[in-house]
């Protein structure tokens, strides 16, 4: 009988249907997008702007096109050593598919830029603006220079500060057509309003810290100077849940007065628990991807 070294190692047929559609969910982007759909519903909770199916398309494409394009990049030479190295089995899924997920993903700007403009021009050109935020964040360097996400602790503030700024995008830029959309979802926007959303951006940068604790090994050899990698893995946890913990309050301090200050209170409590729980898991990034968004229907139900 032959002895596998590793669970990579074991032929895919032990796995049943649901199990493999589940790694195929996972390795295609499925919670990635799950949790971006999740924190644009929860800004527009806390915002009370009601989230449009259009918005919800746009962040579902440009979320989905910009995780592709951070794991397989425009040509198979650009490739990142360091993806494959903390998820093995994911990344050579990924690399073995990379050529038509890359035309999955150009046809997702495509479609974003064409659901975007619709609206409005600004929601077009973010499309673009994403396309070279994405490339100067993790666009693979063979020569060695630094990427931002390489800079001694950026790489989690500036994944938080793009899914929050998407989120933002795909419920400001939907509620009237026509680029003056923005202006006064903006002007409608109070200080508080601008708190919550300061908040969330502390969540999302809690739920990163906490990712990049799977990648801490392969972040170390290649240079990509994460929190974990720069203060250990122990006290980047409890740094991740400080950040939840931190973000939630202000989230609920920013709806002080409000009628739905219950409902903050709840999101904010789910998000912080979850959170500390799945930091014992190996495996956190799925989970700390696909929880957000239950978390938010739960309460949007609730409430």
């Amino acid at each position: 009988m032959r002895a596998y070294k590793s669970v990579d190692d074991v032929p895919q047929r032990t796995q049943n249907l649901f199990q493999r559609s589940l790694m195929i969910f996972g390795h295609g982007a499925g919670w990635a997008v799950m949790y971006a759909l999740g924190i644009a519903l929860a800004l527009g909770m806390i915002l009370e702007i009601r989230a449009t199916g259009a918005g919800l398309v746009f962040v579902g494409l440009c979320s989905h096109a910009g995780y592709m394009f951070d794991r397989v990049k425009f040509r198979d030479a650009d490739l990142d050593p360091a993806d494959l190295q903390s998820d093995p089995r994911r990344h050579r899924f990924l690399r073995r598919w990379a050529r038509p997920l890359r035309i999955v993903m150009y046809t997702e700007w495509i479609g974003a830029v064409i659901v975007g403009s619709v609206f409005s021009p600004v929601l077009g050109f973010s499309t673009f603006a994403g396309i070279l935020a994405g490339y100067l964040y993790s666009g693979w360097k063979p020569g060695g220079r630094p990427r931002l996400k390489d800079v001694p602790g950026m790489k989690a503030g500036l994944v938080s500060a793009a899914i929050v700024g998407l989120g933002l995008l795909g419920i400001l830029g939907y509620q009237t057509p026509g680029p003056e959309s923005f202006v006064w979802a903006l002007k409608d926007a109070s200080s508080l309003s601008w708190m919550s959303v300061l908040g969330m951006w502390l969540i999302v940068f809690g739920d990163a810290v906490a990712c990049d604790l799977d990648d801490s090994q392969s972040d170390a050899l290649h240079l990509t100077k994460s929190f974990p990698v720069l203060i250990g893995n122990t006290p980047a946890g409890v740094i991740a849940v400080m950040l939840l913990v931190i973000g939630g309050g202000v989230v609920i301090l920013g709806g002080l007065g409000d009628d739905d200050v219950q409902r903050r209170f709840l999101l904010s409590g789910l998000i912080a628990v979850s959170g500390a729980l799945i930091l014992r898991q190996h495996h956190r990034r799925d989970w700390i991807d696909g929880r957000m968004l239950v978390v938010v229907l739960v309460v949007l139900r609730i409430g």
